[in-house]
C-alpha cells in the first residue's frame, strides 16, 4: 500500500467523515499534501472520531512498518517500523505516524505531546 492509500483508509475509518472527505482531496495534489501536513499541527485533533481513540500504548503496533506525515520529513515517508520512526519524532511535534496498511496510527498535535494518543479503527 502507497501512503497516499494508507492515509486514504485510514481517514475513511477514524475521522469525521466531512473532514476525511476534505482530506483526502487536499492530499491529492503537491501543494494539498503541504496544506494537509499544516493541519497537523492543530486542525485534525478535531477530525477524530473519539470512539477510535486508543491511549498511549503502541505495543501493538511498534514492529509494523509505517508512513510518516511531518513537515519535515514530508508526506508519507517510509519507516521500518512505529518504534524507529517514533524515536526519530519523539522530541517534535505535529506529527502522524500510520501503519503500512492504515489500519493504525500514532498522532501528537503541536505544543500538546500530553494530547499525544493511538489512533485505530473500531
Amino acid at each position: 500500500m502507497s501512503a497516499d492509500e494508507a492515509f486514504v483508509s485510514f481517514a475513511r475509518n477514524v475521522l469525521v467523515p466531512e473532514k476525511a472527505r476534505r482530506y483526502e482531496a487536499l492530499i491529492a495534489t503537491s501543494r494539498g499534501r503541504k496544506k494537509f501536513l499544516g493541519c497537523l499541527y492543530h486542525d485534525f485533533d478535531d477530525a477524530i472520531l473519539p470512539a477510535c481513540e486508543r491511549g498511549n500504548d503502541y505495543t501493538a503496533i511498534s514492529g509494523c512498518a509505517c508512513f510518516v506525515f511531518f513537515e519535515p520529513e514530508g508526506f508519507g515517508a517510509a519507516f521500518a517500523s512505529v518504534e524507529s520512526a517514533y524515536n526519530k519524532l519523539s522530541d517534535r511535534d505535529g506529527w502522524l505516524i500510520l501503519t503500512d496498511d492504515g489500519s493504525a496510527g500514532v498522532y501528537r498535535p503541536e505544543n500538546r505531546w500530553d494530547a499525544e494518543r493511538m489512533i485505530a479503527r473500531q
